[in-house]
């Protein structure tokens, strides 16, 4: 339970993520990218997003949907579970996790809409969908907030249609050179 970094990725690891990660109570950073993992993410993750910053399950062959029981406590800054066969949709309690900087949800089977609800995430710089299943159109026609700190987005290879509205380019103002350089702050300092 007290470990706080525990990376395990680039290895040949086979079979499910044990449940016993979820122990790991003070656990700030997980990444088992890179492995041959297969199975469902495991439920119990929700739970640690409450400490956890960094989640790095890319790269593996992970199935089924991505848990929509993220906490109104979340306090993940970086989500990667590119390259893998997850299905579904993208969770709306995602929203919950309110300093996510970067997300990376590329190389799955996801078919759902353009994620509005995200846009009330105002700390996300980067947000990766491309090769996915994703439809409709592009634009939060109802939205109340906007990705001002968005510096890249990555939408190829969906299958989205119809136009792309300039009032949501226009909203991506991190994207305009006088704006500055894109920076991360994702793990906590430690002595």
């Amino acid at each position: 339970p007290f470990v706080i970094w525990l990376s395990l990725s680039n290895n040949s690891f086979q079979g499910g993520i044990h449940k016993s990660f979820c122990n790991a109570s003070s656990l700030r950073l997980l990444d088992l990218s890179q492995n041959n993992f297969v199975g469902t993410i495991p439920k119990c993750f929700s739970k640690l997003s409450i400490t956890l910053r960094v989640l790095k399950l890319g790269g593996n062959k992970l199935q089924g949907y991505i848990p929509n029981t993220l906490p109104t406590s979340c306090t993940l800054k970086l989500l990667d579970l590119n390259d893998n066969l997850l299905e579904g949709t993208i969770p709306k309690s995602l929203a919950n996790c309110q300093k996510l900087q970067v997300l990376n949800l590329q190389k799955n089977l996801l078919s759902d809409r353009f994620p509005c609800f995200l846009t009330n995430i105002s700390t996300l710089r980067i947000m990766d969908l491309r090769s996915n299943k994703l439809h409709g159109s592009i634009g939060c026609p109802r939205s109340s907030g906007d990705w001002e700190m968005l510096h890249v987005v990555d939408l190829a290879s969906n299958n989205f249609s119809g136009a792309i509205p300039g009032a949501l380019l226009n909203s991506w103002k991190a994207m305009k050179p006088e704006f500055g350089h894109l920076f991360f702050d994702l793990v906590d300092y430690y002595d």
